[in-house]
């Protein structure tokens, strides 16, 4: 068991670039499920971690200042039995994360029509995302440059946007600069997405 523990973090220090030489993970489950959070030693430091089934939670402190937040990597059952447990998973992460607190990651659901090309979507299942988002008091961060995340990669492709950024008050308080952009995909049937933060707050043209 320690040796595929050392051989599974070698693979994983391989795969990310040399500026994040610090990092938690959760294995994936054939060929879904994998969960990684890597972070610069040089600016932030590790608090905090928690692991649950299908979700790795961490609480970072930046090396510049007093500023802390969680961030919550978080694959979502595809399953529909399977959900509730994870449902209560989340929420009892979310008990537990004073201050700025993020999730992000593959949601395995939409929360409108509008987030599947058909056009379509199961009433039952976005009101029950709907009402566990509204639940944690968290809000949605946009996407500014595409409409879908995921695509099934055929002729005549089914696209949905399944990856997202949700974030509490206390985030917008201390991020309030934060945005959400799509990257270029290589193999992967997702587009990478990446989202920058900043504290900085624009100044004014008026004196």
């Amino acid at each position: 068991e320690t040796k595929l523990h050392n051989i599974t973090t070698h693979k994983l220090s391989s795969f990310l670039p040399s500026t994040l030489s610090s990092f938690v993970h959760l294995d994936a489950s054939g060929a879904s499920g994998g969960i990684l959070t890597a972070w610069n030693n040089d600016r932030f430091h590790l608090n905090q971690s928690v692991f649950k089934d299908r979700s790795v939670s961490v609480l970072l402190e930046c090396c510049t200042s007093n500023t802390s937040f969680w961030i919550t990597n978080i694959y979502v059952p595809n399953f529909e039995s399977d959900r509730d447990a994870f449902v209560q998973d989340l929420f009892d992460i979310h008990s537990n994360c004073s201050g700025p607190w993020a999730i992000a990651g593959d949601f395995n659901t939409v929360r409108s029509a509008d987030d599947r090309n058909s056009g379509q979507a199961s009433v039952l299942e976005t009101q029950r995302f709907n009402n566990w988002l509204r639940d944690m008091q968290v809000q949605e961060l946009p996407i500014l440059d595409r409409n879908f995340t995921w695509s099934n990669m055929q002729s005549h492709p089914i696209l949905t946007r399944i990856d997202t950024f949700f974030f509490n008050s206390n985030w917008d308080l201390a991020f309030p600069n934060s945005t959400l952009h799509s990257m270029h995909r290589c193999t992967s049937d997702h587009f990478p997405l990446k989202i920058e933060a900043s504290t900085q707050i624009p100044k004014s043209c008026l004196f």
